[in-house]
């Protein structure tokens, strides 16, 4: 009884399917739940509200701190009251009827982590390292349930959560208050004197940097700026169609469209380049003062449909080297004409490093 009862929960939970009684065979979400130790509450939970709601980022944290994962997380004698404080001074709503909830805790702490709020007791400063060691796990898990689903949106959004969380910034904030003594005055005046974002930053280098901050930047920062900037890369992403079909072929350098059959299979064979290559000798580590962890870089690759289907999605880890190769196996999209798939390069540390790039494909009938 107590095992038909846990293969009931398992298949109803979508983890498992059952054929005849006897045969059993987990299912990408069961995989996805074992891969990352999730519990399978956790998964079915996380695949319903992707499928049902709107992937904003505020559904997207409620959904994440809903887990099972967070359920043993303290919500001692009176911290009620502790998070209605809280929760009066955040952006985003939570349910104020259930303020004693470890879950509702959990959204307003990664909120209070987002925006560098001041924890009401020194008890939540450490409840706040609890959350951010299971968040990013989770998050991955969300990413590939995403992408099971086929919703690029919302996959999307969940890494750009994954650079908030590392990086504790809200989406709004400037990518250049990422980097050593830069707040959101001084990315103002930075952007005034004509450095936009991040990627700028970087592309210019040390020199550069230390020419765009000048007077903007205290002394005791500029050194740790300036090598911050010299350890990140910048990319450069491009795809070319291959396939096995009598009417594909290759999408030339003047970017004419691959021709593919309609939900054919195709591997897209990806080519990832430095364009700025991190200083040799420097710590791969990542500058991430407000995550209590040390962080590598690492990547998702995804390739989008233009009606937002999720096509393919690729983890890749720190990238080492001036070059890296790899491919994605995808079906064609079913409406035939010419079209553009969207491939990007997403990271999940560091925000404003993302690169997209268009694959024209060409859609025809099967034969």
């Amino acid at each position: 009884a107590l095992i038909d009862a846990t293969m009931d929960d398992l298949e109803n939970a979508g983890c498992v399917e059952i054929e005849d009684d006897f045969e059993i065979a987990a299912t990408t979400i069961g995989h996805i739940a074992s891969y990352y130790y999730l519990d399978y509450r956790s998964v079915q939970l996380i695949r319903d509200a992707l499928v049902g709601g709107d992937g904003g980022l505020p559904e997207l944290v409620q959904v994440l701190a809903d887990t099972q994962e967070f359920d043993e997380l303290p919500v001692r004698h009176n911290e009620e009251l502790l998070n209605e404080q809280l929760a009066n001074q955040l952006p985003w709503p939570v349910d104020m009827y259930a303020l004693d909830s470890p879950h509702t805790k959990v959204a307003l702490l990664l909120q209070a982590h987002f925006v560098h709020a001041p924890m009401p007791i020194s008890d939540y400063v450490n409840d706040t390292k609890s959350v951010l060691d299971q968040s990013l796990r989770i998050l991955n898990a969300m990413v590939d349930i995403a992408a099971d689903e086929g919703l690029l949106a919302s996959a999307l959004d969940l890494m750009r959560l994954s650079q908030m969380i590392v990086q504790a910034a809200m989406p709004e904030d400037s990518d250049l208050t990422q980097l050593p003594g830069v707040d959101e005055q001084v990315a103002a005046a930075a952007q005034r004197r004509g450095v936009q974002n991040l990627v700028q930053v970087v592309a210019r280098g040390a020199k550069g940097a230390q020419s765009a901050f000048a007077g903007l930047v205290a002394p005791k920062h500029m050194s740790k700026l300036c090598s911050v900037v010299e350890q990140l890369p910048i990319m450069a992403v491009t795809g070319i169609v291959e396939g096995s079909a009598a009417t594909a072929s290759v999408a030339d350098r003047k970017g004419s469209p691959a021709v593919v059959e309609a939900d054919e299979d195709y591997t897209l064979r990806v080519s990832i380049r430095r364009t700025v290559t991190a200083r040799a000798g420097r710590s791969p580590k990542l500058y991430t003062p407000h995550f209590h962890k040390p962080k590598d870089l690492g990547w998702w690759l995804a390739l989008g449909a233009a009606d937002g289907e999720l096509l393919a999605l690729k983890r890749i880890g720190a990238l080492q080297g001036s070059s890296y190769s790899t491919t994605l196996t995808f079906a064609a999209p079913l409406e035939h004409g010419r079209t553009d798939l969207a491939l990007w390069l997403v990271a999940d540390a560091v925000r404003g490093l993302d690169q997209r790039t268009d694959v024209p494909v060409e859609v025809v009938p099967r034969v």
